[in-house]
């Protein structure tokens, strides 16, 4: 210090080993643990030991990040991705080690699974070609067709977001990082089992999920589906399929034939129905008689006072008009004659 004091620093030499230190570490890529100490502008500064270093927010974790202030105080494990010394600077990433991680645990499920297992997994989104689910870190595709042995025309009738289910490993490559899961594959297939659930007579309630001119289809379970021909609709003659039913209305069904080899089930809605019942459409027209019949006397007793009064009461009034008139003239004639004569009538007792 020019008075020939030797001024020393432990606090620098620590500092060098520990610059050092996370040198090797950003060459090796090694993992070290920093302490988040306080919240600034696009980050944090953590230190590790002697050494101060920037995390950016984007390097926080591997989700978007809003407040940056929940990491102070905790000591995060990160990966150094730069050093300068001379600038004493340094910086982390969180986010780089939580992805290598989740690498690790990826490559670890890859190794435990196999094409034909039965694994849970978790409903994470959507999209119009099926669903993703999450068995376990790595997500799989389960497509709309694997869903059920019916049609769909979304996921979404099916599943739900969030919803565990059991899923089937269809196939599986790592290279490309794919899985193909399958849900319908935990039941047996419709037709598989057709003998143990169904038989010709049975009465089973079903939906219309199709119309046609020569009939309706039928569903009895999804992937089952069962023609009702226009002429087991009713016992009617029924020229307009459309007329008699709508798709997705619940009907029963008669099991009429199964015809495995076709894959084909003839049913019937008129079996199931009592020939004796009367139509819907008859009950319907009697009020409408009903109504014609109480209509007509109402029209008559309204109407017949409207046309009769008036021309009673107008010849009644010319008649009593009218002979007033002549009376008075042959009074004043007479009147007229007697005075002449001088002979002068009881005009009083004429008149009454």
């Amino acid at each position: 210090d020019g008075d020939g004091n030797i001024l020393l620093s432990k606090k620098k030499l620590q500092s060098g080993i520990h610059w050092e230190e996370i040198t090797t570490a950003l060459d090796s890529r090694e993992v070290v643990s920093a302490t988040v100490v306080k919240e600034v502008k696009g980050g944090v500064i953590a230190t590790y030991k002697e050494v101060s270093g920037f995390i950016p927010m984007s390097q926080l974790a591997d989700h978007y990040v809003e407040n940056a202030a929940e990491f102070v105080g905790k000591t995060l494990p990160v990966k150094v991705t730069r050093v300068d010394q001379r600038r004493n600077k340094a910086v982390f990433s969180h986010k780089a080690f939580l992805q290598e991680e989740k690498q690790k645990k990826i490559a670890e499920i890859w190794q435990t699974l196999n094409v034909g297992d039965v694994v849970e997994g978790k409903v994470m989104r959507f999209t119009d070609y099926g669903a993703f689910v999450d068995i376990g870190g790595l997500d799989g595709l389960l497509h709309i067709s694997e869903i059920s042995w019916g049609k769909l025309r979304h996921p979404q009738e099916a599943l739900s977001i969030g919803e565990t289910i059991n899923v089937k490993i269809l196939s599986m490559n790592e290279e490309k990082g794919k899985i193909s899961l399958g849900l319908k594959q935990n039941t047996p297939e419709p037709w598989s089992v057709i003998d143990e659930n169904y038989s010709e007579g049975q009465v089973i309630e079903g939906k219309v999920v199709q119309l046609k001119e020569y009939g309706a289809f039928v569903e009895l379970e999804p992937g089952l589906d069962g023609l009702v021909h226009i002429s087991e609709v009713a016992h009617k003659r029924v020229n307009k399929i459309s007329d008699e039913l709508s798709v997705g209305q619940v009907v029963n069904t008669k099991v009429l034939d199964i015809d495995k080899e076709r894959r084909r089930i003839s049913l019937s809605i008129k079996e199931t129905l009592d020939p004796n019942a009367p139509e819907i459409e008859e009950v319907e027209e009697v009020p409408e008689a009903v109504e014609a019949v109480d209509e007509a006397p109402v029209e008559a007793v309204e109407e017949a006072p409207v046309e009769e009064a008036p021309v009673e009461e107008a010849g009644e009034a010319e008649a009593v008009e009218e002979t007033p008139a002549e009376e008075v003239e042959a009074v004043e004639d007479a009147e007229g004659e007697d005075e002449a004569s001088g002979d002068v009538p009881n005009l009083k007792k004429f008149k009454k």
